[in-house]
């Protein structure tokens, strides 16, 4: 079964840079994978092309006191300490201890860069290819990248990849993002799995597809959790129900709302298990809540038809109502249909109900406030 292949850059995390420096001799370290600091992933959509990759900084790890944290990084940075000058370049980046400043960052990370520190390296073609803090420049970009992902860095790796995948070179995206999958980065191994699951630079292969998703999931990448369960549902020969719902649950509970919604389907239509409606209406509420237009729907209906609830035509109303003012026009036409069954009163109610929903999910740290269902 095809999945869909996405586009990531990794920045990397503060607490897990290297603590000794002055770099010269990381770019030589970091050709073994235990030499290599770990990074977080950021999961992001693909860009159409490199320059314009869309990537978030991941948060880094605060310090009891971050201005004194900052003022000593910056007391070794100035005295040119290549590890203190890319946790100089992080603290601007997070604003922790100093005001967030990405052209600060962008400095103290080329400094560091500069020494051969090759987490600093990567950090500064993200940089350049989102034009944080720096003119965007896609040269810079694959500049630092590449210098990066050659002494070794994983990150770095698999960002190369990504950049060439963006770039529809699927063959040396493939072998980059390669290098990354073999040094454990999960991402890499959920981007390498998609790869297989479509044929892009590597022979369509659902097994190799399963085997790669299958380590990031062990990972509690929730992608790649997401990914495996459904390849697991789809008709052939890697059909497995139980597998599917092992992970599916598991990446809902991460807060994927789509595995949440395979989830409540499966339990719906007893694949696998007996069905339970009461299982399936929990599911699918958790992934209507969490803003999928199709979750949205079917809990509407559930709701209406008073399968796994108590019939409630006031909810059905308004979560009919909230999927079609996202777009849904199966959404209308059973708001339609349902409303010539109700009350003014109850139409009134459920307009209300509606509303609350809106705000509770624009406003997730307010839900208690108002009850989502009357």
């Amino acid at each position: 079964m095809p999945a869909t292949t996405e586009t990531k850059i990794i920045p990397s995390r503060v607490e897990n840079s290297p603590t000794t420096s002055p770099a010269s001799s990381l770019a030589a370290s970091a050709q073994s994978k235990e030499s290599a600091p770990k990074q977080e992933v950021a999961v992001l959509n693909p860009p159409a092309t490199p320059v314009q990759q869309s990537v978030r900084i991941a948060s880094f790890a605060k310090p009891s006191d971050p201005a004194a944290a900052a003022a000593s990084y910056r007391k070794l940075a100035e005295g040119g300490n290549a590890d203190s000058q890319y946790r100089l370049a992080n603290a601007y980046v997070e604003g922790s201890g100093v005001p967030q400043d990405y052209a600060e960052a962008a400095k103290w990370y080329r400094k560091a860069a500069e020494q051969g520190h090759v987490v600093a390296q990567n950090d500064l073609g993200v940089m350049y290819a989102n034009g944080w803090g720096v003119p965007r420049s896609e040269q810079d970009a694959w500049k630092w990248l590449l210098t990066s992902a050659a002494h070794g860095y994983p990150g770095a790796q698999n960002n190369v990849g990504a950049m060439y995948l963006s770039g529809r070179n699927d063959a040396e995206a493939a072998r980059w993002i390669q290098r990354a999958a073999t040094a454990g980065v999960p991402e890499a191994q959920y981007s390498l799995g998609t790869l297989y699951a479509n044929g892009r630079g590597v022979p369509r292969d659902d097994s190799a597809a399963i085997q790669w998703f299958r380590k990031a999931a062990e990972q509690s990448f929730s992608p790649a959790q997401l990914a495996l369960g459904k390849m697991f549902m789809a008709a052939g020969p890697t059909r497995n129900y139980e597998q599917a719902l092992a992970w599916l649950r598991q990446a809902g509970e991460a807060g994927v709302p789509e595995a949440g919604y395979q989830v409540a389907q499966i339990y719906m239509n007893g694949w696998g298990v007996h069905q339970d409606a009461a299982e399936a209406a929990s599911w699918m509420r958790k992934a209507a809540e969490s803003g999928l237009i199709d979750a949205q729907v079917q809990l509407a209906e559930m709701l209406r038809d008073g399968r796994g609830f108590g019939r409630d035509v006031i909810s059905a109303y308004a979560w009919f109502a909230v999927a079609g003012a996202n777009g849904s026009g199966n959404a209308k036409t059973e708001l339609r249909t349902l409303s010539t069954q109700m009350t003014a009163a109850q139409i009134a109610d459920a307009q209300r109900l509606s509303l609350i929903i809106v705000s509770n999910q624009l406003h997730p740290q307010g839900r208690g406030v108002a009850a989502v269902q009357k």
